[in-house]
C-alpha cells in the first residue's frame, strides 16, 4: 500500500466514526477486557502501538466487542500455530521508520527520510489454536493486595468517590 493511500484509509475512517457521531478517541464506558493492557499491543512483542494505530485499534475493538487488547500479523499468527477464522477482516495499522541516506548536497551528511508502510493486524479473538499463554484470561490480584495503594490515594484527594453507575462520569 503506498503512502497516500495508507494517510487516505486512515483519514476516511475518522470521518466514517466522526459522521456516524462516534468520534474514535470517545471510549464509550465498557468492561470485560480479559488481559491486563488498557492499550492495544502486539500480543507476541508485548509492545504497545501507538500513535493513530491506538484508534484505529480502538474503533475496530468496539465496534467487534473484542475482549483482547492484543494483535497479532498473519505470518505471527501462523508462526504460534494459529490461524484467522474464515471471514474475519484485518485492521491497517501503519508503521512509520526512519531511513539514513547519503545527503546529495553534501558528501560527508546525512539525512533521515521517514518511510511509511502498512501492516494487516488481527485480534486474538480473531484467531483460532492459539497458544494457552495468549487465551488464559488475566487473572488479577486479589483485591487486599492491590487495592490498600489505591484506596490511599484517593483518600489523600479528599474526591467523594461513589461506585455502581454503567459509566464512568464526572458530577460536579
Amino acid at each position: 500500500m503506498k503512502s497516500q493511500e495508507i494517510y487516505t484509509s486512515v483519514t476516511n475512517r475518522i470521518i466514517e466514526e466522526l459522521e456516524a457521531g462516534t468520534p474514535p478517541w470517545v471510549k464509550p464506558w465498557q468492561g470485560g477486557n480479559v488481559d491486563k493492557h488498557v492499550f492495544p499491543h502486539n500480543a507476541v512483542t508485548g509492545r504497545p502501538y501507538s500513535g493513530i494505530n491506538i484508534l484505529l485499534l480502538w474503533v475496530r475493538a468496539s465496534e467487534q466487542n473484542y475482549v483482547r487488547s492484543g494483535w497479532l500479523t498473519f505470518k505471527q499468527a501462523h508462526a504460534l500455530g494459529a490461524y484467522v477464522r474464515k471471514g474475519e477482516k484485518a485492521v491497517r495499522i501503519v508503521f512509520v521508520k526512519e531511513v539514513r541516506v547519503a545527503d546529495d548536497e553534501d558528501k560527508d551528511a546525512e539525512k533521515v527520510i521517514p518511510v511509511i508502510r502498512s501492516y494487516a493486524v488481527f485480534n486474538l479473538n480473531q484467531l483460532e489454536k492459539l497458544p494457552d499463554a495468549y487465551t488464559i484470561p488475566y487473572e488479577p490480584l486479589p483485591d487486599h493486595e492491590c487495592m490498600q495503594d489505591i484506596e490511599g490515594f484517593i483518600a489523600a484527594t479528599d474526591i467523594d468517590v461513589a461506585h455502581g453507575s454503567d459509566s464512568a462520569a464526572y458530577n460536579p
